[in-house]
C-alpha cells in the first residue's frame, strides 16, 4: 500500500519519499493501516462468485435455496446454477437446470414417433412442437398409464395371468398386479387436490416427464431433497403443464 500511496503524491522534490524522512515514515504507517481494508474489498471482490463467496448462507436465501445435507461445493455449484439460471421453458433448458442444481435426472416430452413404440432416448433429444400431433400419425402422445399412478386411477403395469406377465391398462387386472408404477403427478395446486392421471389422450400431451436417461426408468434422488427438488421442478416447468415425475427417493 505504501507504494501505491507514493506514486499517488505529485510530482516534486518535496514530496518524494525514497529516503527515510518524516513523510515517508508516516506513508509508511498510513500503508499498513490501509492493508486491512485492502484485504476487506478482496474479500469482497471475491463475494460476487459462487466458487469464492464466504456468504453461502446468504446467498442460499436470496435465490430461495432450500437447506440441506450438501458439502460446502455442492451448495456453491447449486447457487452458481441459480446465478446463470436465464429463464426458458425448453426441455432441455428444463434438464440442464434441473441437473446443474445437483439432481440427476432427464427431461422426456410427451410424445414418440408414430410406429416406432415407445422411444427409449433420451427425451431432449426428440424434441417436437406439439402442433405435430395429430392421434392418428406422425407423433403419439405417450400413454401416462404405463409410469405413473395415483391414488384413484388404475395405472398400467405388469400383471401375471397364467403364468405370464404383460403390461396392460385394464382396472379389472389389478388382483396380482406386480411392479405398479412408482411415478406420480406433481401438480401445482393445492395438496388435498387429488391429481388424477388424465383418461383423456387428448390431455397427455399437456404432461411432461422427468425420470431417468431411458424412457420410464426411474430416478434417485435422496429423500432430504425431495421438497427441494419439487419446488424446483414446479418453478421452472412451463405453468401450462403437469409434471410426471418418475423417481424414487432413497
Amino acid at each position: 500500500m505504501f507504494n501505491t500511496i507514493r506514486h499517488l503524491l505529485p510530482n516534486g522534490r518535496a514530496w518524494r519519499a525514497t529516503i527515510d524522512k518524516i513523510l515517508r515514515r508516516f506513508l509508511v504507517g498510513l500503508g499498513e493501516g490501509l492493508q486491512a481494508f485492502r484485504v476487506n474489498f478482496d474479500d469482497i471482490a471475491d463475494d460476487l462468485y459462487p466458487p469464492t463467496t464466504r456468504l453461502l448462507d446468504e446467498y442460499e436465501e436470496q435465490f430461495g435455496l432450500y437447506p440441506s445435507a450438501l458439502s460446502a461445493e455442492q451448495r456453491r455449484d447449486r447457487i452458481d446454477a441459480a446465478w446463470k439460471a436465464r429463464g426458458g421453458q425448453s426441455p432441455r433448458y428444463i434438464q440442464d437446470t434441473l441437473r446443474a442444481s445437483g439432481f440427476d435426472v432427464y427431461v422426456h416430452d410427451w410424445w414418440f414417433s408414430a410406429g416406432s413404440g415407445v422411444s427409449t432416448e433420451l427425451g431432449s433429444s426428440e424434441l417436437g412442437p406439439s402442433e405435430l400431433w395429430s392421434g392418428e400419425g406422425g407423433y403419439e402422445a405417450r400413454n401416462p398409464f404405463d409410469v405413473l399412478s395415483d391414488s384413484v386411477t388404475a395405472s398400467g403395469f405388469n400383471v401375471v395371468s397364467n403364468g405370464e406377465i404383460a403390461i396392460t391398462n385394464n382396472p379389472a387386472a389389478i388382483t396380482g398386479a406386480t411392479g405398479a408404477p412408482t411415478g406420480y403427478l406433481l401438480v401445482n395446486l393445492p395438496t388435498n387436490t387429488d391429481y388424477l392421471i388424465p383418461a383423456d389422450s387428448t390431455k397427455w400431451p399437456f404432461i411432461i416427464y422427468i425420470g431417468g436417461q431411458v424412457w420410464g426408468s426411474s430416478a434417485t434422488i435422496a429423500s432430504g431433497r425431495r421438497d427441494e427438488f419439487e419446488a424446483l421442478c414446479l418453478k421452472i416447468c412451463p405453468l401450462q403443464l403437469w409434471i410426471g415425475l418418475i423417481v424414487e427417493y432413497s
